[in-house]
């Protein structure tokens, strides 16, 4: 029985159905897949292993521009922002005030070439409230403990490496050495 031609070229004739059928579209897994054709495309996952479920569409303020980026990381960057110490923020809240006080209407570059660029920048910089200084701790570890049975026909390499635990673990490894 001679097969029946469809008018696409995608579809095919079904004879259980009795017509012409387009076959279904089947998302694929490509492992270099970006994140919009992820989110809204025919492939499951980016090549950094994220799915439709993991990205979220963000529309740039000011633009039409969409932006495809991940629930989590925009989740973390948010809770950054609004946090109480977040120095963005502080930035952003004084150049507003700073604008409003110099009334400053239109595009300024904060600290550019011109007058009120600099004004601008030096009027932030005095509403700013001032930074802590910041003390560095000292770094400790990591410790290494040596494999219990370390024999003789190890390399060096070999015996070299270990476990790395922390200091406490550490101290009581020594204190057991010494006290046996």
């Amino acid at each position: 029985m001679p097969t029946r031609k469809c008018k696409s070229s995608q579809q095919s004739y079904n004879q259980q159905a009795g017509k012409c059928l387009t076959p279904a579209t089947v998302r694929r897994h490509v492992v270099n897949g970006t994140k919009p054709k992820s989110y809204k495309g025919p492939i499951t996952e980016t090549g950094g292993g994220l799915t439709k479920g993991d990205l979220t569409r963000k529309v740039v303020k000011g633009t039409k521009q969409v932006k495809y980026v991940s629930v989590e990381k925009q989740a973390t960057a948010t809770a950054r922002y609004n946090a109480p110490d977040s120095g963005f923020r502080a930035w952003g809240d004084a150049v507003k005030l700073a604008r409003k006080e110099l009334k400053i209407k239109g595009f300024v570059p904060v600290g550019g070439e011109t007058q009120e660029g600099k004004e601008l920048v030096a009027k932030v910089r005095s509403l700013l409230p001032a930074k802590k200084a910041k003390t560095k701790k000292k770094k400790e570890g990591p410790f290494r403990i040596p494999y219990e049975n370390e024999s003789s026909t190890r390399t060096k390499a070999q015996q070299n490496r270990g476990k790395l635990v922390s200091k406490k673990v550490h101290e009581e490894w020594v204190k057991s050495m010494f006290t046996e």
